[in-house]
């Protein structure tokens, strides 16, 4: 079943879904002892679009991911980010910042429940 994202109320961020998949390749390619000089010549890419990628400035186009996969024997799955990483709702925060407000404001509340501060007690 489909769900609208207007019902949601959130949306997928292109630049959370590029910064997720730039650390995710910088870490597999790190791991595997690779530099993105030769990371690039293997998928037809200069260093300087591999930096690009790696650092979420540059946009990644499906057909790369699947290459960066091959090149560094990875499942593709292992590049993307999860969805609930890359979702923002219409504020422009992400479901992380919602959980961490939520968090917070319930440890304010068994700190002090009635909000009181000290300096008008």
């Amino acid at each position: 079943m489909l769900v609208e994202m207007s019902e949601q109320k959130r949306k997928i961020s292109s630049a959370l879904v590029n910064e997720g998949f730039g650390e995710r390749l910088a870490q597999i390619r790190r791991a595997r002892s690779i530099s993105q000089v030769a990371l690039g010549k293997a998928v037809g890419l200069s260093r300087g679009s591999i930096s690009n990628l790696e650092s979420g400035i540059q946009n990644v186009q499906l057909h790369q991911a699947f290459a960066f996969a091959q090149a560094l024997n990875a499942p593709v799955s292992e590049f993307l980010p999860l969805l609930r990483d890359v979702l923002v709702h219409q504020d422009g925060e992400t479901d992380s910042d919602q959980l961490f407000l939520q968090v917070s404001r319930r440890q304010l509340v068994e700190i002090d429940p009635l909000g009181d501060d000290d300096e008008n007690a």
